[in-house]
């Protein structure tokens, strides 16, 4: 009797074994491609995720390049394999960015550049205007070391990157506008930063991360500036 009963026992035992492996086995084949969407309308894009059992979570952005309410892109991004139910962002153009846009408020945390005994700053809130993020920043660099800003072509412009997080993935480029060239240590300089905002995937970013490309006694330097931004 306990070995039938025992018999038994195990025979359930790798039955239930083996409808876990299939169930597992199942929900790993049941991945879906997100289709390409750009350039659909809302009602369609959202049609066509609900008909392939995907959940659509609508969020609206300003953009240039697409009309007014047809798809920019989603996220996850086109052709990514995710699985039923998994939920799709879909940003919706509101249409060409307005002139202008302001931020409430703002806070700037700088690094002083190596070798300063601090620098000195202040900067007005950042701006959008025509979806570019710009902001000014009147400084003076007062360091020991010589420093310039990297123009190859001499035209009153230098560049850096942009990004949404610390570590710079998926970064921007930026381009910087100043007075001049060479920055003479404790001397005042107004330069404007300029940010594509449509390159950052964010119309309106709280949280703003910056390299400006410098070279310091002839070597490559980054200074490094973030904002915190409520618009």
């Amino acid at each position: 009797m306990k070995r039938i009963l025992f018999s038994i026992t195990c025979s359930f035992f790798l039955l239930a074994l083996f409808s876990c492996s299939k169930t597992t086995d199942s929900q790993e084949s049941e991945l879906i491609s997100i289709p390409d969407l750009s350039g659909v309308s809302q009602t369609s894009a959202e049609e066509l995720l609900l008909n392939n059992s995907l959940i659509p979570v609508i969020k609206y952005e300003y953009n240039n390049s697409v009309d007014e309410g047809l798809i920019i892109r989603t996220d996850p991004d086109a052709f990514e394999e995710v699985a039923i139910d998994t939920r799709i962002t879909l940003y919706v153009s509101k249409g060409i960015w307005p002139s202008i846009i302001y931020s409430k408020s703002s806070t700037i945390h700088w690094s002083n550049v190596s070798g300063s005994s601090g620098d000195e700053y202040d900067f007005y809130n950042p701006e959008i205007a025509n979806g570019t993020i710009q902001i000014e920043i009147n400084v003076a660099y007062n360091s020991s070391y010589e420093i310039e800003w990297i123009d190859d072509d001499n035209d009153g412009y230098g560049f850096g990157a942009a990004s949404l997080s610390a570590d710079f993935d998926n970064d921007a480029y930026l381009w910087i506008e100043y007075e001049t060239k060479s920055i003479i240590s404790g001397v005042e300089q107004t330069i404007i930063i300029y940010v594509d905002a449509d390159e950052l995937r964010v119309n309106e970013p709280n949280v703003l991360y910056i390299k400006l490309y410098v070279k310091l006694n002839d070597e490559s330097y980054d200074i490094e500036i973030n904002f915190e931004i409520t618009w």
